[in-house]
């Protein structure tokens, strides 16, 4: 899990990227000629020219599903890497492209049974707990 900001000195080029999952955020948000990002919403806020108007779509979306989708936060202006999405910001001709590393792959075959299936997705859920189970410090966990 991660989220990354790398300056590219040569081409004058600041990318931005996010884990395939989303696990860390990564808000950006222009302002003027320049890009500010942060991993919270918080540290935008302070910078005095940045937008804060709602975005009325996102906040819909938040009172009726408790989130928001795509790359929206609840600030028109303030956007946010997507999982598995890089951003490009080209700081010379100050253009703001996006791109994605990792897109998830959903394999299915109509030969499978549905026992097969279900038998391969628990399998594979409980390699992910047990995974997430490894620490230096006591976990707990709430059924």
């Amino acid at each position: 899990m991660f989220a990354i900001a790398i300056w590219d000195e040569k081409k004058k080029t600041l990318f931005l990227a996010r884990d395939r999952l989303g696990i860390k955020p990564l808000y950006y948000t222009r302002v003027d000629h320049s890009l500010l990002f942060s991993s919270e919403i918080k540290a935008l806020a302070v910078c005095k020219d940045a937008d804060l108007s709602l975005d009325h779509q996102s906040f819909a979306e938040y009172l009726l599903f408790e989130n928001y989708f795509a790359n929206r936060t609840l600030n028109k202006e303030i956007k946010l890497v997507g999982p598995g999405q890089i951003v490009i910001f080209d700081t010379c001709t100050r253009y703001l492209a996006k791109d994605h590393f990792w897109q998830p792959v959903l394999k299915s075959t109509m030969e499978d049974e549905i026992g097969d299936i279900y038998e391969g997705y628990l399998k594979r859920i409980e390699t992910s707990v047990n995974r997430h189970l490894i620490s230096d410090v006591p976990l707990g966990c709430l059924p």
